[in-house]
């Protein structure tokens, strides 16, 4: 009786999960790929939206500096249209109107002669008359002489950095000049764009958030996704693995000595595995016909041994028998031998008589003869 073998143990990295992870690995891969590209483009999309939001609120501050400079410009024209180059009573009307005017809280209007000296600051009364040309921020960037030539150039924006009369610190400022040829004076005013920066800092935390919000809602949609995938792909790799795990096992039983030839692999797929349950189908049944044939041949043998061990047996019998007569021949060739021995010593007799014979009937022809003489 033979020693039954274990069943070996079936290796975690066997068909089903090679399979699985030729299909799970790369879904999971381009998953993350396509979660990366969609966070990249949500994070490049919500900084060009913030920049283009800072951009609008910036373009408001500018429009609304601009529109109070021409509003200024526009208060005092008739006193500059109806004045002279150097008429310095409509001079000082027209910078007394400027320094009241007031917006945004305490912004204001600022006018300088073409050589930098400062006519109207109504903020620094002590610094009018003075010249301001080569003021400079903490950029090292020119602030008055900027703006002149700016104005000089038809009038438009400057920017600069400036403290901030709260804060203190250095704030960009946002100003925009408009020349008056006549009385070679510059126009401005200008704006801090620190309540922009403010309302770009909520921005950012609300663009933070939702961008944060989008990238789980994404993250979970894929993983969601990904499980699904999944579980349908775990399916389906058992579902066509089962022909062949059904195969294995069939196969392991024929091979431990116990199989038994007559199962057959169900056939329910026309693919690659589906043709394999097809030619072990075909392998068992050829297997079980060549048994058929040994069974059969062996049979034949085992009655031609039957009739060999009978011939054999037959030509002892007869191999003894010649034995008994060829005996009872060398009995009779013994007593011939005797015979034969016999005769030839009487022959040898005969012979000596014969020859004393011859002798005495010479003698007696001799003796006859004498006589006749």
């Amino acid at each position: 009786m033979g020693i039954k073998k274990p069943k070996p143990k079936l290796s975690w990295w066997n068909l089903q999960t090679k399979t699985m992870t030729l299909v799970l690995v790369p879904m999971l891969l381009v998953t993350l790929i396509l979660v990366g590209m969609k966070t990249y483009q949500s994070i490049q999309a919500s900084q060009e939206g913030l920049a283009l939001q800072r951009e609008k609120l910036l373009a408001s501050r500018e429009q609304a500096v601009k529109d109070v400079v021409l509003a200024a410009k526009s208060a005092i024209a008739p006193i500059y249209d109806q004045a002279g180059p150097d008429d310095a009573d409509a001079k000082a009307r027209a910078a007394e109107i400027l320094r009241s005017i007031r917006f945004d809280g305490e912004n204001y209007i600022f006018v300088y002669e073409y050589d930098g000296t400062n006519v109207v600051l109504p903020h620094a009364r002590d610094k009018e008359g003075t010249n301001l040309m080569g003021l400079q921020d903490a950029n090292g960037k020119y602030l008055v002489r900027g703006l002149i030539e700016t104005a000089q150039e038809g009038g438009g924006f400057y920017q600069y950095t400036w403290p901030h009369p709260e804060t203190r610190k250095d704030e960009a400022k946002y100003s925009y000049a408009v020349p008056l040829e006549k009385w070679g004076w510059m126009l401005g005013a200008g704006v801090y764009a620190i309540d922009v920066e403010d309302a770009m800092t909520g921005a950012r935390a609300t663009a933070s958030d939702n961008l944060r919000d989008s990238i789980v809602s994404s993250l979970l949609t894929a993983l969601a996704l990904f499980i699904g995938v999944a579980v349908l792909a775990s399916f389906l790799v058992k579902r066509t693995l089962l022909p062949i795990r059904s195969a294995a096992e069939t196969m392991g039983s024929i091979a431990s000595g116990k199989g038994d030839l007559t199962q057959r692999i169900n056939v329910s797929t026309h693919d690659e595995v589906g043709q394999l349950a097809e030619g072990f189908n075909l392998f068992a049944s050829r297997m079980q016909d060549t048994l058929r044939q040994v069974r059969a041949n062996t049979s034949h043998v085992r009655d031609a041994a039957t009739q060999m061990e009978q011939g054999s047996q037959e030509l002892a019998t007869r191999t003894e028998q010649a034995a008994a007569n060829l005996q009872q021949t060398s009995a009779s060739m013994e007593e011939i031998t005797s015979t034969v021995d016999h005769s030839a010593q009487s022959a040898q007799q005969a012979n000596q008589l014969v020859l004393s014979t011859g002798e005495v009937a010479r003698r007696g022809e001799t003796a006859m003869q004498d006589v006749e003489r």
